[in-house]
This record gives C-alpha cells, sequence and structure tokens, in this order.
C-alpha cells in the first residue's frame, strides 16, 4: 500500500492496527479493521506521513479499502486508490 503514494526510499514503515475498532457485522458479515500506514522517507525531515484507513473484508473474502484521512500532504487522491492483491 505504501510504496503506491511514496516517493523514493521507505524507511520505517508501520501499519498499526486499532483492535478496540475491530468488529464483524452481524447482517453483513464484513469484517472492520481501521489502521494507520505511517513512513518516513529517507530524504524527509520531521515525524514522517501517515494515512488512515480502514480494510472491509467481505464473508468471501474480498479486501476494499477506505480511505478516512491523512497528515495533509496532498497525496488523498492516491491514497483513496489504493489496491490488494
Amino acid at each position: 500500500m505504501i510504496r503506491n503514494c511514496a516517493n523514493g526510499k521507505v524507511d520505517n514503515s508501520t501499519t498499526e492496527i486499532f483492535w478496540d475498532g475491530v468488529y464483524k457485522d452481524a447482517i453483513t458479515g464484513e469484517i472492520n479493521i481501521p489502521i494507520r500506514a505511517s513512513w518516513k522517507p529517507k530524504w524527509t525531515d520531521g515525524g514522517g506521513k501517515w494515512v488512515k484507513g480502514k480494510i472491509l473484508i467481505s464473508s468471501a473474502g474480498e479486501k476494499k479499502w477506505y480511505y478516512q484521512n491523512d497528515n495533509g500532504l496532498a497525496f488523498s487522491s492516491c491514497a483513496k486508490g489504493f489496491k490488494f492483491k
């Protein structure tokens, strides 16, 4: 996911799962997983970049990404289109 939006070499990438927000929808059977992906490109100063969203996994195992927000560095259009293989 991160490589889709990061320019150059990515260092210190992490994915945080907010376990207290994970749940299974009783009606649709979807699993909702809120995450935040963070990274710090090697050539930059500061705290790095992050994208927050959620992954929905259908009862058939299909995964979809839903963008929520980012740290405001003008790559939200890229982050909205993350795809899973």
